[in-house]
């Protein structure tokens, strides 16, 4: 197997056929592997020089290709903590493409982080079977994904008849009742407007530094390739929530939600999940992907559950031990700082 490093736009946009060929025959594949997403990302959203993705071939044949950047001395999958699903784009020889890549990476010394792979996948097996024995490594568990199958429901009533007595009395109908339209709309400045004024809304009740402007971008030209739509809930017209989802070999992933919270006795969230997953059955869709996010709130759907993980291999064990210490306590305080009234007041104030 050779390999080749493509660190320019040019040669990245000459891979398109090809890489879009193997990405469909992936029985895994997400939004997050498909061309479109990894070239709009890195243009919009990472420095000029940081792209390093990884081509693996043998003489005219192409296996596969690693969607890396290279960052500040780390190897990551393009998006990052922003995009959900990690994988390489691979179908056929996946161990040898894999492997053959991690040690490239390894022989180069480059520390790696691969963000958001899923227990499910081989992918993460193959990978863990290559690092795990490197005295560095590490691979913890990042989130809960979750997923409804429309293929183990015979309509959408059944599913909604499975749904527990309080998701369906205290939430969907009380939802119904508060008159909130929700529907896919033309993404346009003012739905962009409306996105960003929402999402500020919901930060500066919630506390911290975020913002949305990074994806700003990405779901225009998303929208624009037909792979996203744009979800707005409206009170009598006023934006009161969005959800934004992506489209791929007809399955709906779920990938950024948010609403005001003034109106958060109306459920917007959950009132948008449920026209997502309404118009899904309608539509013939075989899988809403709720992907990873806010593990209660999506748990009072019927739906599967799966885990991701990230695998990192450090250039220090102090960098190893710092993390493994992080991950330790940082639910602990987490737990700590939202149970007191004092410590989340100073925390939002100051997380700004």
């Amino acid at each position: 197997m050779d390999y080749k490093i493509i660190t320019d736009e040019d040669a990245l946009i000459a891979e398109k056929d090809t890489w879009t060929e193997i990405c469909a025959k992936m029985p895994n594949a997400s939004p997050f592997q498909t061309w479109e997403w990894n070239y709009i990302w890195w243009k919009n959203n990472e420095p000029v020089d940081s792209l390093y993705v990884i081509k693996a071939f043998e003489g005219k044949k192409v296996f596969g290709y690693a969607p890396f950047v290279l960052k500040d001395g780390w190897i990551e999958f393009i998006g990052g903590r922003d995009m959900d699903y990690g994988r390489f784009v691979v179908y056929q020889k996946e161990v040898p493409v894999i492997e053959g890549v991690l040690q490239l990476l390894l022989e180069k010394k480059y520390a790696l982080r691969l963000q958001e792979m899923a227990a499910g996948d081989t992918q993460l097996h193959i990978v863990q079977k290559v690092l795990c024995e490197k005295k560095k490594y590490l691979c913890y568990q990042t989130t809960r994904t979750m997923w409804v199958q429309r293929e183990k429901y015979g309509s959408f009533e059944e599913y909604f008849a499975l749904l527990s007595q309080s998701m369906r009395n205290k939430t969907i109908k009380v939802g119904l009742k508060k008159g909130l339209t929700m529907q896919a709309e033309e993404v346009n400045e003012k739905v962009c407007e409306e996105i960003q004024e929402i999402f500020d809304n919901r930060q500066e009740v919630r506390g911290g530094s975020h913002d949305i402007s990074w994806a700003i971008t990405v779901i225009r030209e998303m929208n624009a390739q037909n792979l996203l739509d744009v979800y707005i809930a409206r009170d009598n017209g006023k934006p009161v929530g969005f959800l934004v989802a992506m489209k791929y070999r007809n399955s709906v992933y779920i990938w950024l939600v948010a609403f005001k919270m003034e109106y958060k006795d109306a459920f917007p969230g959950q009132m948008l999940f449920y026209q997502v997953i309404k118009d899904a059955f309608a539509n013939g869709y075989d899988k809403v992907d709720f992907m990873r996010g806010d593990y209660d709130f999506k748990a009072r759907w019927e739906c599967s559950l799966d885990s991701n993980y990230t695998v990192c291999v450090y250039r220090r064990r102090f960098a190893r031990w710092k993390k493994k210490v992080a991950l330790k306590w940082r639910p602990r305080l987490k737990k700590i700082v939202y149970g007191s009234k004092f410590l989340k007041r100073f925390y939002k104030k100051h997380a700004k």
